[in-house]
Order: C-alpha cells, then structure tokens, then sequence
C-alpha cells in the first residue's frame, strides 16, 4: 500500500487562496483507519489552497504534541516523499512503515503540527481528534476545525460537521442535581494488597470504572482501576453482581507497581490505555500506558504483577504562583476539553490543559464550597451531563455544584460511576471499596432540572449511610 496519495481535485471554496507565496495547510487529521481507505491506519491531510502555484514541501516537517525535535517526526520532501505540492492539491500521509510514511500515533486529544525547516510552527490542528473509524477532524466551511461525520482522505472535506463541545465550566457547575437519595449502600468490598502474601492495603486513594457490561441476568460487570500509596500501586480488579439481588463480589486482576512515584493519591482514565495519576506531595499528574491485558490470561489475571517507572510518564507540575495548598488530591478527566482536579488545604479546583501544560483555577473553590467542605479528596466528570462531582473525606460530603449529599466509608478518597450513572464506588481508607447502585437498575443519579437550574442551587443535606 502507499503511504501517499495525492489528487487534483477542486477544493472547498473556504480554502481559496491568492496569496502571492503558495502555503501548505492541514486539511484532515484521522485518529484511526478505516475499511476502504487508503490508509489502515492513522492519516494526516495536507492541501496547497494555492489557485494557480505549487508549494514546495521540501524541509517541512510534520510531528505531534511532543514537537520538532521528535525523533519519530516526519521530514517531508525527503528520499521518496515528493518535494511540491500542486495548486488546489491534496496530499494524504499515512501512518506506515515506508519512506513517506509518519511513525507516531494520533491520540484522541493529540495535536497534529507543521513547522518549517528552522521549527516554526506553520499550522497545526485544533482540538483534535476524533478517535473514531467513523469520523475524522478537519477544516469545516469557514475553516475552523471541528469533528467531521464523513472521511475524505484526499479530497475536500463534505461531512456534516458536529456542534462544538460545551465550553468548560468558569463558574460553579448547574445543569442537573445529585439524586443520592434514591441508592442503596449494597456492599463494602476489601481490595487485596498489591502482591499475594504483601502486608494488606492501608492507603486505597483512588478509583476509576475502566469496563463496564450489563448482564443479560439483570447484574453487572465492572473492571475497577484503584490506586494505593503505601507502596505506589495501580490494582485493577473485577466487581460483579451476578443478579440484580446478588450482592457483588470482587476479584484482584492485575497489579502495577509504580516505580519512582511517590504518595499516589488520585486516578482517571484517559483515551487509548492511559491513566492519570496524581502524586499528593510533588503537587503533580503523571500520565502514563498501562499495557492491555492479554486473551490469554484468564483467570491467572489475579497473580500477574507489571511493573512502571515514573520515567515512563509525562508528568505535569501543577502548581500555581505562590500556591500554598498541601497536595494534590483528586485527578478527574473531561474528554472534551482537559483535565480537571482538586486539590486542599486552602480547597482548590484546577484545570490542567494537556496539551500545553496550561494549569488555571476552574472558578473560586474557597468562596463557593467553603460553606459546604473543609478539604477536597477525590474528583469524577460526568462528560454527557457536563458536571463535576468532588468528594471530601473530612466534611465525609459528596459535591456536585451546590448539591450536597453525606456519604460514608471510614476515610473517603475517591470517587467513580459506572458509564450508566446508577452505580457508584467509594474508595477508602484502609482498603473499603463501597458499592451504592440504584433502587431500580439504570436510574441515573443525576436527575434532569429545568433551565433555571434552581435544584442545584439548593443545599441539600441528607442521611448517606
């Protein structure tokens, strides 16, 4: 197959263009390849909007977020790429191992950049990617970037474009209202140690729903990612109600030990196998893969141990001038705009942005939950309903905007729902992972209010036990 393709084809009418000095643009970027196409991997789109001169590519260079000097960037109009691109062309880049073909991979919120010959940036995309066979990202009329509903590898970009995400909150959040009430508490689960035989769990600070499946018997199935920090451990394990009257049951999968890190406090997860951890005391979130588990594991899941060094990780500091918070607490993950977690003591709510390193108060925490908490542990993001929830394990409350619900657990460190909304897990010190599921299976837990959003400015205090 080749790694390029190039077409002569009339280009969209936005992409007109009768500057003097031709210019080379990114039209279309693909997180992932697709039956029938070109390219069975990802693909990035190139266009000359030129009317009537070709645009040399020689010395260009095409990477992702980690920039220029990647060593896996690629280096246009190099030995078997061509070294132009006709007036109103497009040239299609695929990932391949061929002499015009790019080596690194296109994440969900990757940013695919083209820079010159000294490493100045030209064009880069904006918000990308989808992460989809279906879809792709590119230029819509008018230019701006956006999820696009039809692929064109090659050619003009056609597809119906999706509305642009929810801008991220800069306010206390509103929309919905907790509807704690209507769980049950069904289970107080024990998470094993990290190793068979090591000294049991005393710091469980974390959880994150990695898998979830309904059963056709009117039970569940979750995969369950825990962090702990006496010894730095990402558990995975597995949690299932057999029926809807059966009380779940939790089994260890897997265990990776975290080398390097140091009183690991919080967990998301992010697209493609990546998790988000939050290290208490450097004040930081490391990002880093953890490896799928293989067919063949079966059962034997349970004994497998993996183990991960810090140098493995992009970590990013999070701290603000002259911040005088104790440590990082809660990590939470919003797939469309970034990463969002708390911190305590003063309470705190930042956003990290991970493309650029970008760390900025959400909105004023002191002023808006200091009424309500005294410390902020763990976090959750519901991206649908566009709500944070944050969990506080001195004031022993459950946080969404200025909904307040008391929960239990013996030291409250972190937070999850299933993808369904109707069950939650609390993760606790020493090793408590509480189970709380709806009194009829799928009922959310947010319930719907009207525009004026007025539940959720209601404090709302009650008995979670």
């Amino acid at each position: 197959m080749a790694a390029v393709t190039c077409t002569s084809t009339p280009p969209p009418a936005e992409y007109d263009d009768a500057c003097t000095e031709p210019r080379v643009i990114i039209s279309e970027v693909a997180a992932s390849g697709a039956d029938g196409e070109p390219c069975h991997d990802d693909w990035v789109e190139l266009f000359n909007p030129h009317p009537t001169r070709s645009a040399p590519l020689l010395g260009l260079v095409l990477s992702d977020d980690h920039g220029f000097d990647r060593s896996d960037r690629l280096a246009l109009g190099a030995s078997g790429c061509p070294t132009s691109l006709a007036n109103r062309s497009y040239l299609l880049l695929c990932r391949a191992d061929s002499p015009c073909g790019f080596a690194f991979g296109i994440g969900r919120h990757d940013v695919v950049l083209l820079f010159n010959a000294s490493g100045s940036p030209l064009d880069e995309t904006a918000g990308c990617c989808a992460n989809s066979a279906q879809r792709s990202f590119g230029r819509s009329p008018g230019g701006a970037w956006t999820e696009l509903d039809v692929r064109t590898p090659g050619a003009p970009n056609t597809g119906v474009a999706h509305a642009p995400p929810p801008a991220p909150p800069t306010a206390p959040l509103a929309g919905s209202a907790l509807g704690l009430g209507d769980l049950r508490h069904v289970a107080t689960l024990v998470v094993p140690p990290p190793r068979p035989g090591a000294a049991a769990v005393v710091d469980l600070s974390g959880v994150a729903v990695a898998a979830w499946e309904d059963l056709s018997s009117g039970g569940w199935r979750a995969t369950l990612q825990t962090v702990v920090n006496s010894e730095p451990a990402v558990i995975e394990v597995e949690v299932e109600a057999t029926s809807a009257a059966s009380p779940p049951v939790l089994r260890r999968r897997r265990t990776f030990l975290l080398e390097g890190f140091e009183d690991t406090e919080g967990i998301a997860l992010l697209p493609s196998g990546q998790v988000a951890i939050a290290q208490e005391r450097r004040m930081a979130v490391s990002v880093l893969l953890l490896p799928p588990a293989s067919s063949s594991e079966g059962d034997t899941a349970s004994h497998l141990e993996t183990r991960l060094g810090l140098g493995a990780a992009n970590t990013f500091d999070t701290r603000l001038p002259a911040e005088r918070n104790k440590g990082l607490e809660g990590v939470a993950y919003d797939p469309e705009q970034g990463l969002l977690y708390a911190e305590k003591s003063p309470i705190r709510v930042v956003a990290l942005n991970l493309t650029t390193g970008a760390v900025a108060d959400l909105f004023d925490a002191p002023s808006v939950l200091g009424r309500h908490v005294s410390d902020l542990a763990g976090a959750w993001f519901a991206p649908r309903q566009r709500v944070l929830l944050l969990l506080s394990q001195e004031s022993r409350l459950l946080v969404e905007v200025r909904a307040v619900q008391r929960i239990s657990g013996t030291q409250p460190e972190g937070v999850a729902l299933s993808p369904d909304l109707s069950t939650l897990f609390l993760a606790s010190e020493p090793n408590e992972l509480l189970v709380y599921s709806a009194e009829k299976k799928g009922t959310p837990i947010f319930k719907a209010v009207g525009a004026s959003g007025q539940t959720a400015g209601v404090e709302a205090r009650s008995s979670y036990a």
